[in-house]
């Protein structure tokens, strides 16, 4: 490990380092692809219950999709599995009545998992 930004992110509950880096191969990029989904995914409780409001399940289900991939693509496995269980309810279901819960677990997740990521790479 030549980046000591990578060391920094091991402990961070629901992040897998290895898992992300190896989807890149080099550290420097999977660094900087993991600040970037910081960034771009910052929350998604808001755009999912607009879906909500809509009533448009597909539109939720496309959001969790988009989600759950970039979250698996940098490790971020907690987000990516709970991404993963909203959008097979809505599947199966076809309803967003149990979901709201389930939507405010996969929010706090990802703002807790992307504060810690941030406060990691500033000390390091």
């Amino acid at each position: 490990m030549n980046d000591p930004g990578l060391p920094a992110l091991y402990g961070i509950e629901g992040l897998d380092p290895m898992a992300g880096l190896s989807h890149f191969g080099d550290e420097e990029i999977y660094l900087r692809m993991l600040t970037k989904f910081t960034v771009l995914h910052e929350g998604i409780r808001p755009d999912v219950l607009k879906a909500f409001e809509n009533g448009d399940a597909e539109a939720a289900m496309a959001m969790l999709h988009r989600i759950r991939g970039a979250a698996g693509y940098v490790g971020a496995i907690a987000v990516a599995e709970t991404a993963l269980r909203i959008e097979r309810h809505l599947r199966e279901n076809g309803q967003f009545g149990e979901i709201l819960g389930m939507v405010d677990l996969l929010e706090e997740t990802l703002v807790r998992m992307n504060q810690a990521i941030r406060l990691a790479l500033m000390r390091s």
